[in-house]
């Protein structure tokens, strides 16, 4: 009896959600349809024709076009008789013989355009018509490249772009830096981030983990970004005697070349490495002798050296979110004069040039359009 009962009560459970994902489909809720669709799926023993068949409904409604073909003809393999069968294979193999598709890229992976789609050859057909207008419209907002758009069978232009669509087949058109649109790599792009930084080095063994603030700036050059970035990350240390100091003159910038690839998802990974100059403060410096007020001195340095940044990050509309790891290793001198600090106390003194060099790790959150 236990399992004719189970079988009932999944049943029943799907049932509940053929009845709500028609109510659905009235309320034109085609995304819930969907949700509802998936969810009775599960259940066995339920209607699987009769949630094929609103899934079918809700997809075509919303231009998903892989998934009324997948669910019409399921539709069509469930039908309980011949007339339901003949009318959803007719439907399944209108749509296999009307649509097709089209993967639009840009000149760089991750690229980001609004498209303009625009039919040349005459969709007669008003259901296609008005689904075509559908999804045309949804790729009109800002989308990441590359996206595989369906479109009726014939000639279409894509931001100026010529590409004929076959039925049952999958095209490609890779669109121009001109072609991709103001809001796509043809446009400058700007990153805002804030993490921690945390250096290193035997001359910054005092120092301690801090705030950093970053702006990066960068445009398209063939499949790579190029461009510049800067930080910001006020230096805090503690002296010899335990006095602490935090000092804002500290940061660096400089130039960064790098490039995007999709991952699953719907995620990004990129990175990027370039040159940039140090600004540090804190940096130990011994002066042993008579000529020096005290052994030991902490003051700014200036170096030179390689930076690299990954990350993964996520579109959603024109707005961009991500987080990111990087390091940098830096070498230069310590200035010969300004403001040093004497056990804590900011004094204006003349060391000598002394050699340093400096590493850094960071984390960083940032959002960019």
């Amino acid at each position: 009896m236990i399992p004719w009962l189970v079988v009932v009560a999944a049943a029943q459970a799907s049932s509940v959600h053929v009845d709500q994902a028609r109510i659905d489909l009235r309320r034109r809720f085609y995304d819930e349809v969907i949700a509802e669709v998936q969810a009775g799926l599960l259940e066995p023993g339920g209607d699987a024709f009769e949630l094929y068949a609103l899934g079918a409904d809700a997809a075509w409604e919303i231009g998903d076009i892989d998934r009324v073909l997948r669910w019409s003809g399921q539709a069509a393999g469930l039908a309980l008789n011949a007339d339901l069968h003949d009318a959803w294979q007719a439907r399944h193999d209108n749509v296999a013989s009307g649509w097709g598709w089209v993967v639009v890229a840009g000149p760089q992976l991750g690229a980001r355009s609004s498209l303009a789609v625009d039919s040349v050859s005459p969709v007669f057909d008003p259901e296609q018509k008005r689904i075509a207008a559908v999804i045309c419209q949804r790729v009109h907002a800002v989308t990441t490249l590359p996206v595989r758009v369906a479109l009726p069978v014939g000639r279409w232009m894509v931001n100026g772009a010529a590409v004929t669509v076959v039925a049952g087949e999958t095209g490609s058109l890779e669109l121009s830096p001109d072609q991709v649109g103001l809001v796509g790599l043809r446009a400058l792009r700007l990153e805002v981030a804030v993490g921690a930084e945390v250096p290193t080095g035997a001359q910054l063994a005092r120092s301690g983990p801090g705030v950093a603030v970053g702006v990066a700036l960068s445009g398209p050059v063939g499949p790579l970004r190029v461009g510049g970035q800067a930080r910001w990350m006020p230096a805090s240390f503690v002296s010899d005697g335990g006095h602490p100091y935090w000092s804002p003159w500290a940061g660096a910038a400089g130039l960064a070349l790098g490039g995007h690839a999709p991952v699953p998802g719907g995620l990004t990974l990129w990175a990027r490495v370039g040159p940039e100059v140090v600004l540090s403060e804190g940096v130990r410096v011994s002066c042993p002798g008579s000529t020096c007020a005290a052994s030991v001195f902490y003051v700014p340095a200036w170096a030179v050296g390689p930076s690299v940044e990954v990350g993964v990050e996520a579109s959603q509309g024109p707005v961009i979110v991500g987080v990111g790891l990087g390091g940098s290793l830096s070498f230069g001198r310590t200035f010969t004069g300004g403001a040093a600090v004497v056990e804590g106390t900011p004094t204006r003194w003349a060391v000598e040039a002394d050699r340093f060099s400096r590493g850094s790790v960071r984390i960083v959150a940032y959002f960019g359009t």
